[in-house]
């Protein structure tokens, strides 16, 4: 008799016990009031008030394994919405882990990129620097240059200034010379011509 009603614990109405193991703890529960002796002077009133008894109380029985398994059934439920809602929230911060290291990796680039070219913009302005520098001294060097130049040339324009006044000098002094010399040429020449005059006349009367 005890495997039938475990059958019918496990295939009645109420449907909690699925499994045989629940069903036999649920129909030991029960066993107690469906062996009850009854005496035999007890009148049918009397056993089906303990009847009906028992099926109150195995009915409250059943009605709070009901009420337990919708708990667990709801809780159930519950569980696997908070679970699909866990997994949702996983998958979202997954996503947004993904397009953070996306970004943070972009911004690396840019940051590298940036970093290479502030590198090449401080080799350039180095090389300006240095440009600079190397033409201030090329200035500076051409202005002492300059500098020198001029003062070059304003001693050859004394010295030349000097030569022109010696030339000047001198050319003077030397037209002096023969212009003296000319004279002297002329009053010797002159002093020839009566001397070979008075020559021939002196002849001349003594022939």
């Amino acid at each position: 008799m005890f495997p039938v009603v475990i059958e019918a614990f496990m295939n009645g109405p109420v449907g909690a016990y699925k499994t045989e193991s629940t069903a036999v703890e649920y129909a030991t529960n029960l066993l107690p009031l469906s062996s009850i002796d009854f005496p035999e002077n007890t009148s049918f009133v009397t056993s089906s008030q303990v009847m009906t008894s028992s099926a109150v109380v195995h009915l409250e029985k059943a009605e709070d394994v009901q009420a337990n398994l919708k708990g667990a059934t709801d809780a159930q439920q519950a569980a696997q919405v908070a679970i699909a809602q866990a997994d949702k929230d996983i998958g979202d911060a997954e996503q947004d882990l993904t397009q953070i290291e996306s970004e943070t990796a972009a911004a690396t680039d840019k940051s590298n990129q940036s970093l290479t070219s502030l590198g090449y913009l401080r080799a350039r302005l180095q090389e300006l620097k240095e440009k600079y520098i190397e033409n201030e001294q090329r200035v500076d060097n051409a202005e002492m240059a300059a500098q020198e130049a001029n003062k070059l040339a304003l001693r050859a324009e004394e010295t030349a200034n000097q030569l022109q006044n010696k030339y000047t000098t001198t050319a003077q002094d030397l037209n002096s010379r023969y212009n003296l010399k000319t004279q002297a040429q002329s009053r010797a020449e002159t002093l020839k011509r009566r001397a070979d005059k008075l020559a021939t006349d002196t002849t001349a009367k003594l022939k």
